[in-house]
């Protein structure tokens, strides 16, 4: 489901390194593509998403009043030739609000950024492509090539510019696709920082602002950048749906009793000492704390521990889930080829829920831009099985909402 912020009747780091989930990779066995500041001491997905958004890329005369531009901010991680891009479209032949027509002819810019307070796109152009009715293209995902390599230098912020340059935005337009929190925080990732990584926009005024909706930021952009030489770094997770629908699969995913969540994954690329562990969960009823268990692929024990999670809510919209860490006793290796499981669950007499964040592997997005060495797993009580989501039932392309440092 997308929730349209511009057409509300619809209802509808990084701080610590350079750019959006280059932290994945190392994860993955691709270390030509980890960006050079990234974290060493970051390991596992990173991210959270409630579900997505789109944000128009033209005139939606029934709800705005101006052709709107979009600019996704970020920090790139390598000095050289950005060759392409790929971004996420998103449209809908029987919803209002997400296209109209053709979808319009959509310039893409490689901005330098102004260097001010604010960090908003200069104006000056250093690479360009345009892409014309993307809705006729048929491709959500398509990878961006520029006629011409754009050159960029490592630890620099820049901005890529969507704007519709269509002979009428009004009739033909489209939208871009985000993953979105319904309650917003600031930042938005908990080991990004809104200057590594933001989505502005820039309405009938001409002045770009950060896009808001309510308090704080509620979208990540989902963007993935490829440079001369097999270089990729993005933001490669393109769904996070955590609504409590129960149309043929239920997600969140209850943590009581027999039923348990977990990840499970393989550790590729180098060895990694850790000595804590983030997860993203929610606390319906009851009193007593989430057990975390890190063990090896055989069951034996690692590390544990459990933390209390504030009590939430649960609503159609949203389950109110929050970032925990538990620290462990000492440091813990995680030994390259080993197999483990992060294992969530709690007593019977409490109820917690998580969801997770799909892998755009399907859309073409690079094994760089999200995390690679395992997958999100459930167990109702009758054992353990890959997520479902959408009613596809074993996905190994999901990813609990977890990470380690």
């Amino acid at each position: 489901m997308n929730t349209p912020f511009i057409q509300p009747r619809l209802l509808l780091s990084m701080a610590l390194g350079p750019l959006f989930l280059a932290i994945a990779c190392g994860a993955g066995g691709c270390p030509a593509t980890v960006p050079p500041l990234t974290p060493a001491n970051i390991y596992g997905s990173g991210i959270n998403a409630d579900d997505l958004a789109n944000i128009i890329l033209g005139w939606d005369t029934s709800t705005d009043s101006c052709n709107r531009s979009l600019s996704y901010r970020c920090r790139v991680g390598y000095t050289g030739n950005l060759l392409a891009i790929r971004p996420k479209f998103i449209w809908s032949t029987d919803k209002k609000g997400y296209s109209l027509g053709n979808g319009g002819r959509i310039q893409v810019q490689v901005q330098s950024d102004d260097g001010t307070f604010n960090h908003f796109p200069s104006g000056a152009v250093l690479g360009s492509l345009d892409y014309d009715q993307p809705i006729n293209q048929g491709h959500y995902s398509p990878l961006l090539t520029f006629p011409n390599p754009v050159k960029v230098s490592a630890g620099e912020l820049y901005h890529v510019v969507f704007c519709n340059i269509a002979s009428d935005p009004r009739v033909d337009f489209v939208s871009l696709d985000h993953l979105y929190m319904w309650k917003a925080t600031s930042p938005a990732q908990p080991i990004l920082s809104n200057l590594e990584l933001a989505v502005l926009e820039r309405g009938g005024e001409g002045a770009w602002t950060v896009y808001r909706r309510g308090v704080g930021h509620g979208l990540t952009p989902i963007l993935e950048l490829v440079y001369e030489g097999g270089n990729v770094q993005g933001q490669g997770y393109i769904q996070g749906y955590g609504q409590t629908s129960t149309q043929g699969w239920i997600n969140p995913k209850p943590i009581s009793g027999e039923q348990a969540v977990r990840e499970t994954f393989t550790v590729s690329g180098t060895e990694r000492t850790v000595s804590s562990v983030s997860v993203r969960v929610n606390r319906l009823t009851g009193a007593s704390p989430l057990s975390i268990r890190l063990e090896k692929g055989d069951g034996t024990l690692v590390e544990q521990g459990s933390v209390l999670v504030p009590l939430g809510e649960v609503s159609p919209t949203t389950n109110n889930e929050t970032w925990i860490t538990l620290s462990f006793s000492a440091p813990v290796k995680l030994r390259v080829g080993d197999g483990y499981h992060l294992v969530l669950g709690c007593p019977a007499d409490t109820v917690h829920t998580t969801h997770v964040l799909e892998k755009g592997r399907a859309s073409g997005y690079s094994p760089a831009t999200y995390f690679t060495d395992g997958y999100a797993q459930f167990n109702s009580g009758a054992g353990w099985v890959g997520w479902d989501l959408f009613a596809v039932p074993h996905r190994t392309d999901c990813d609990l909402q977890f990470y380690f440092q």
